[in-house]
């Protein structure tokens, strides 16, 4: 949390906007206070972004015909939560990837995820690729920092989308490619990095195309886990 952000007192209807961070505790100007006196102090533990609030409600519009769906089709509800995590992870992934890529570039950043979640060398589900790589042996969960598939998720920084119209693209997009409503535009690629460097493992994948900032490579002889 920090100076600006708009947060919500949990399990109160009081709204507001921090105005002086503490280690342990936060100010803010009550928004619907009838008094000059609308000052209010709080625990972090007590308030909520509501800017987080937000990225799940438009996450759950956006799944709300699938959840109608299920109704006639042979899915549950367990699957929908599946589907709004995967969404989710495609999307923050696409976000610290490519938020400053074009449009495309931030399709094709999305596209090598789904295509890694189709090849049987990778995790079969969104989220497990995105947060692939070493782990510690005394804890598997915990990523060891600088060595993961995708850099931002283990490189000591918060991965929180700050910026919301680039988060709100990024949402657009994650959904787009998820369902497949959007063509693969780097022809099954599962690999690329920025072009300016050179890792040793671009020698032993297909050269795909350019895209903004990004080179794409494809892992060949594989097969697909699924359609």
């Amino acid at each position: 949390m920090q100076i600006g952000d708009r947060v919500k007192v949990i399990d109160q209807e009081i709204y507001g906007k921090i105005i002086y961070v503490h280690s342990t505790e936060v100010v803010i100007e009550d928004e619907d206070a009838e008094t000059e006196d609308n000052q209010l102090c709080f625990k972090k533990s007590e308030v909520e972004e509501i800017n987080a609030w937000m990225v799940w409600s438009i996450i759950l519009f956006s799944h709300f015909c699938f959840n109608i769906l299920c109704r006639v089709l042979p899915c549950t509800i367990t699957e929908v939560d599946v589907i709004i995590e995967a969404v989710f992870c495609l999307a923050l992934n696409t976000y610290h990837e490519a938020k400053n890529q074009s449009l495309v570039g931030q399709i094709a950043v999305a596209q090598v995820v789904m295509n890694r979640v189709k090849d049987y060398r990778y995790p079969n589900n969104v989220c497990d690729v995105v947060k692939q790589g070493l782990t510690y042996k005394s804890n598997p969960t915990i990523p060891i920092r600088n060595q993961c598939q995708f850099s931002w998720y283990c490189d000591g920084k918060s991965d929180k989308a700050r910026q919301k119209k680039a988060w709100e693209v990024a949402l657009r997009v994650a959904n787009g490619v998820y369902y497949g409503n959007i063509d693969d535009v780097v022809q099954g690629a599962t690999h690329y990095h920025a072009h300016y460097v050179q890792p040793s493992w671009a020698e032993t994948k297909t050269y795909i195309t350019r895209i903004d900032d990004h080179i794409f490579y494809r892992w060949d002889i594989k097969k697909q886990r699924r359609k």
